[in-house]
């Protein structure tokens, strides 16, 4: 999976499809709520959580841009 500079990592132990996602590009997984709830029955995410993604994906979005923009200087 991609990463990238600024934005915190860590490993789970918990599965994901992304490895199957193969036509979209390099993968990015990153979202609101609990790895402990996430896609069990009883699974939520707080609104608090969710106001603070949204600020992460616009951050993301930015850091990429920015990333692109300077891949395409470099070339």
């Amino acid at each position: 999976m991609l990463a990238v500079e600024g934005f915190e990592q860590k490993v789970v132990r918990f599965t994901t499809d992304i490895p199957y996602l193969t036509n979209w590009g390099k993968p990015l997984l990153l979202g609101p709520g609990s790895i402990l709830v996430a896609h069990t029955k009883d699974e939520f995410v707080v609104k608090k959580d969710l106001e603070t993604a949204v600020g992460l994906y616009v951050e993301l979005v930015k850091s990429l841009l920015k990333q692109d923009r300077q891949d395409e200087q470099d070339n």
